[in-house]
C-alpha cells in the first residue's frame, strides 16, 4: 500500500527478509502550490497536507498528491552486516531503491562549515527543512552513551531559526 501512496517508494524491493526503516514523508513546495491552486480553502503548509495525506485510508487519494519518502535510519535488515556504519546502512537502502536524506561526512575541523552549507541550502530546497541532525557514523560508538527515556544520545539536533514575516 505504501508504494502507492509515496511517489518514490519502490514497488519491488530486491531484499528478502525483515526490513525496518525510518524516514520522513514530504510534499515538495512545487506540488503543494499546484494542489492549493485548485482549492477554495487552501492548505496552510506542506507539512499539514503531508500528515493528513499519509493518514488517509484511501491510497488512491493520497497517490495524486506527490508524497515523497526519504529514509534517514535503518532499524534492522535481517541477516545483514553493515560493518558498524550508518553510512553503509544508508548506502544499502539506496542500492535497493530507497531515497535517503542528504548527508555529508565531517570531522571536528569541517563540521561547522558543513552545518553552514546545509543552512544556506535549506532556503533553496523544494521542501521544508527545520534543522539538521549530527550523528556518529559508528553505530557502536554512538550507542555507547545510552539514551534518555525518550531520545538516544548518539545524535545532536539543530533547529534553524524561525522564519519571521509580517502579515
Amino acid at each position: 500500500i505504501f508504494a502507492r501512496v509515496f511517489a518514490n517508494i519502490p514497488v519491488n524491493i530486491p531484499f528478502r527478509g525483515n526490513l525496518v526503516l525510518r524516514g520522513e514523508a514530504i510534499i515538495p513546495y512545487s506540488v503543494f502550490e499546484k494542489i492549493n491552486e485548485n482549492l477554495e480553502d487552501a492548505y496552510k503548509n506542506p507539512r499539514n497536507l503531508t500528515s493528513g495525506t499519509v493518514r488517509q485510508l484511501k491510497s488512491e487519494s493520497a497517490a495524486g498528491r506527490g508524497v515523497m519518502f526519504f529514509a534517514f535510519a535503518l532499524v534492522s535488515a535481517e541477516d545483514m552486516d553493515f560493518s558498524d556504519s550508518h553510512e553503509n546502512e544508508l548506502e544499502f537502502l539506496e542500492r535497493i531503491g530507497f531515497e535517503t536524506v542528504d548527508r555529508v561526512k565531517v570531522t571536528r575541523d569541517t563540521v561547522e562549515g558543513a552545518v553552514m552549507d546545509f543552512l544556506a541550502q535549506a532556503g533553496k530546497n523544494d521542501f521544508a527543512s527545520d534543522g539538521l541532525v549530527l550523528m556518529y557514523d559508528s553505530i557502536s560508538y554512538g550507542d555507547s552513551p545510552g539514551s534518555t527515556a525518550k531520545f538516544p544520545k548518539n545524535a545532536v539536533a539543530f533547529k534553524w531559526s524561525d522564519e519571521k514575516a509580517e502579515t
